[in-house]
């Protein structure tokens, strides 16, 4: 690998860890924001027991004229908070799968480019070592050759041709190995960048782990309030403090078909009336709470 390479995978870096600390401020301001709504959540939850304390000193008469008007308002603050709640939870859970399978897979892109190096380094250092002992076997053959020769002009040994020629392959392969060594050191350089780079992948995937854990607690929490809030709202025993409805519905009297569009245009507009000539409602169908039922006129 050139030192282009090298510079290019550095700069690779430092955008990946810009990256990662943006990611990471989101995050923390996502928690942030998740935090705000939870304690939204827990203040309606004080208010709503207030309301259903407040609810249960005043006359019964009174709490049945305001229960349609205030209970309706505060049903639907309750709902639009609650899906607040879950429009950010959903957003987080994306952004976190999001990042953590871009992690993961720059986690493997790394882990393989790390097995490719050491392979090639394991190559160099084999290389190398042909070459010391190639080098080592043409050093002791000219040792024989001064020590075993005389000088002689007409010993073919001693000629400068074939000094020459030994010199010339003794220098190209002193370079080779000078250029090997030089290989094998930056080799070993990318391995221990790579492996630093792996190091701090897995330190993140660690943090991000972390976090992990924290939201799912918060989220959990979260959703144990939006399951209490939900009771509140759907509990027939919490009547001082959930809206109730009294719904009339016709018994076994025949109407004409003027009166039942006039009724099913007060059911259109909300008003449930009750008596004066209107129709009766039966005392098995109602929801929540008691339901008071005029008696059929004989």
């Amino acid at each position: 690998m050139t030192s282009n390479a090298v510079e290019n995978r550095c700069e690779n870096c430092l955008e990946l860890q810009r990256s990662l600390v943006k990611t990471l401020g989101e995050k923390r301001s996502l928690l942030l924001r998740l935090q705000k709504e939870q304690s939204r959540v827990r203040k309606l939850l004080r208010e709503a027991e207030k309301g259903k304390r407040r609810d249960g000193e005043e006359p019964s008469n009174s709490r049945d004229d305001s229960r349609s008007v205030s209970g309706e308002s505060g049903g639907e603050c309750l709902e639009w908070q609650l899906n607040q709640v879950m429009e950010v939870n959903k957003k987080w859970k994306e952004d976190y799968d999001a990042i953590k399978i871009k992690y993961q897979t720059e986690n493997e892109m790394l882990r393989k480019e790390l097995d490719l190096t050491k392979e090639k380094l394991v190559n160099s250092e084999t290389q190398v070592l042909a070459l010391g002992a190639e080098v080592s076997r043409l050093a002791a053959t000219l040792n024989d050759l001064y020590q075993g020769q005389e000088p002689s002009p007409r010993s073919p040994f001693l000629d400068l041709d074939d000094y020459e020629v030994f010199k010339q392959q003794i220098q190209v392969y002193e370079e080779d190995f000078s250029n090997e060594r030089k290989d094998r050191e930056r080799a070993q350089g990318e391995k221990d960048n790579l492996q630093q780079q792996l190091i701090d992948a897995q330190d993140i995937i660690a943090t991000l782990t972390q976090e992990l854990t924290i939201y799912k607690r918060q989220l959990n929490e979260c959703q144990e309030e939006t399951n209490a809030l939900r009771r509140h709202s759907s509990d027939p025993s919490l009547l001082t403090s959930s809206p109730q409805l009294q719904v009339i519905y016709p018994v076994n009297r025949s109407v004409s078909p003027s009166q039942w569009q006039r009724r099913q245009e007060q059911l259109r507009r909300g008003i449930l009336t009750r008596g004066g000539g209107h129709l009766d409602a039966p005392q098995s169908l109602f929801y929540g709470g008691e339901v008071e039922v005029d008696k059929c006129k004989t």
